[in-house]
């Protein structure tokens, strides 16, 4: 160790110094890298509503879960890259829809739906980016799955519509089996201290029964985290990177997880300080300004 801390402060002198020029620029404290952000149980909720012959229904729930996404900067983001989300509803769905004609009822449905939920289709895969204007943003056609069991009864003429499309006036469907479909989710995000709040309005369109029954999935989703940063050189926080950094990124070298103080020299935002950051280092290495 002593020895790796000797060749880092002579490289320093080297490059600050010697024959090499000191001509990088340093850099900007960027988003470091796709992070999770919990649900706030306590602010968010989810509706469901079911839609059959013109007439439709609904209920909320609070609703747990993350969203996982990723910044272009850590404190003034233009742009918001989805890499994951998980929303899942606490509580049970209740829906009850009377059709009638001229006051008179002729036909009813009622719904239980339990364990809804949710997800990104393909959790891991970024999906964007999308630009950030003035705090707000836009994913349009984002492939969702959704998953939960609906049970029904229908009597009357959604008795007899359902019939003619196949199916029963009673029976079990679970939203797993329709598949992956296109959501969209509209947001606004806030970046405060380090802090990021983002509000996620997500909606889908299930089609339970075509021509009959539509189960339309949307709410509002609120979450707060800290912005992982990508660290830009610049210990002192002098608008140079120059020998005073060089000599405190010698004393960071190979800490892992990184000790109070030593963020400015992860460069590369993986948590450690190694070779990969010594080399982006020396690429920001300016001198005194």
């Amino acid at each position: 160790m002593v020895r790796t801390l000797f060749f880092l402060s002579a490289a320093c002198v080297f490059v600050l110094f010697g024959e090499a020029t000191a001509t990088g620029q340093p850099r900007q404290a960027g988003g470091g890298g796709p992070f999770e952000i919990p649900i706030d149980q306590s602010q968010s909720s989810i509706t469901v509503q079911l839609c059959v012959l013109g007439q439709c229904d609904s209920d909320s729930s609070p609703v747990v879960g993350f969203m996982g996404i990723e910044l272009d900067d850590a404190v003034q983001p233009t742009a918001i890259t989805l890499y994951d989300f998980d929303f899942s509803l606490t509580d049970t769905i209740d829906l009850f829809i009377e059709i009638t004609v001229f006051g008179i009822p002729v036909g009813t449905i009622s719904a239980t739906a339990i364990n809804l939920n949710m997800t990104y289709a393909n959790p891991g895969v970024p999906f964007g980016p999308t630009p950030i204007v003035d705090g707000a943003f836009s994913f349009a056609d984002v492939p969702t799955n959704t998953a939960g069991i609906v049970s029904y009864n229908a009597t009357g003429v959604v008795c007899v519509a359902l019939e003619s499309e196949g199916q029963p006036c009673a029976a079990t469907i679970n939203l797993a089996d329709q598949g992956t479909q296109m959501g969209s989710i509209e947001g606004t995000i806030v970046v405060e201290d380090g802090i990021a709040t983002v509000v996620f309005s997500p909606s889908i369109e299930v089609v339970l029964v075509e021509g009959v029954a539509v189960m339309t999935i949307d709410g509002t989703v609120v979450g707060s985290a800290p912005v992982p940063i990508v660290g830009d050189g610049d210990y002192e926080g002098d608008g140079d990177v120059d020998m005073a950094d060089c000599s405190a990124m010698s004393v960071c070298f190979g800490t892992s997880p990184l000790e109070a103080g030593c963020e400015a020299f992860d460069m590369d935002g993986n948590g450690m300080i190694d070779l990969a950051d010594w080399a982006l280092f020396v690429s920001a290495i300016t001198g005194p300004q």
